[in-house]
């Protein structure tokens, strides 16, 4: 719905400029984001725009927008993304990053966490504040991996709730009174971007 409607306006607004919609379009997201935002707008706009190449790359948002900035990448589907005056930000939803654990959790001693991610060492000095321990710490480079770990009741997980949903869709809760960090998903794509004819596009 309204994340589809961003997406042609900024591309209706590049196409606009040329007869035949042509060219090489690359997307940055991070993976997980990309499991829970790409499927609801690419097969349409792919089947409305036959000669128009899609290039995806995946990594945290942060170096995604960088590849924005320095030109590797065309637009980007990035979480939190810091203001730059060479850049258009335009927020497609909210989401929010806290603790979970599925209604069947079996360790609630087991913390599982991507140690990369700002929001995850936002909650964990949170945590240390708050004098919340854990005796033991799973890390894992994969959001999707730790979704999955959590739906299964492998422990507590420092996650967006967009990415547990599309793991799980109900039997997960939010442990009570656990930091929160909030989330903005943006679309991000330079003021250039809209007058490329890359290729007449």
């Amino acid at each position: 719905g309204k994340l589809i409607l961003k997406w042609e306006e900024v591309l209706g607004l590049t196409l606009a400029e040329v007869n035949e919609a042509k060219g090489l379009i690359r997307l940055g997201c991070h993976s997980a984001v990309a499991q829970y935002t790409l499927p609801h707008f690419l097969a349409e706009f792919l089947n409305r725009n036959p000669y128009v190449d899609i290039q995806l790359s995946h990594g945290l948002s942060r170096h995604m927008t960088e590849q924005v900035v320095s030109g590797t990448l065309d637009i980007a589907i990035a979480v939190n993304p810091n203001a730059n005056a060479d850049l258009i930000i335009k927020e497609l939803f909210k989401d929010e990053v806290c603790l979970w654990q599925a209604t069947h959790n079996q360790n609630e001693d087991v913390l599982i966490l991507e140690p990369n991610l700002l929001q995850t060492q936002d909650i964990l000095a949170k945590f240390r504040k708050a004098g919340i321990h854990f005796t033991r710490v799973i890390e894992s480079s994969s959001l999707e991996v730790i979704a999955s770990l959590v739906a299964q009741g492998v422990g507590c997980g420092i996650l967006p709730e967009r990415v547990l949903r599309t793991v799980e869709k109900t039997k997960y809760i939010k442990i009570p009174g656990s930091p929160q960090v909030s989330d903005r998903i943006c679309l991000v794509y330079k003021k250039e971007f809209r007058k490329l004819k890359r290729g007449q596009l």
